[in-house]
């Protein structure tokens, strides 16, 4: 598993965007959403959940500023 503290933002967005693209074509019911920061739009919060296996996925971003 990568090192969660080398995510940028950017990356997240994009990992975002793949997913919710992916769900859309899988023909499968997805439910998908989100919390972005009101003053610069990072993630706050992500939570993707397939609503026939019940399969979860969550992400709680926690931004820090670079050494």
């Amino acid at each position: 598993m990568q090192d969660p503290s080398q995510y940028q933002v950017l990356d997240l967005l994009e990992s975002m965007a793949k997913n919710l693209a992916t769900d859309q074509q899988s023909g499968q019911p997805f439910f998908t959403t989100a919390s972005l920061a009101s003053k610069d739009g990072h993630p706050l919060r992500y939570v993707r959940r397939n609503s026939i296996t019940k399969e979860r996925f969550e992400w709680v971003i926690k931004m820090k500023t670079p050494d």
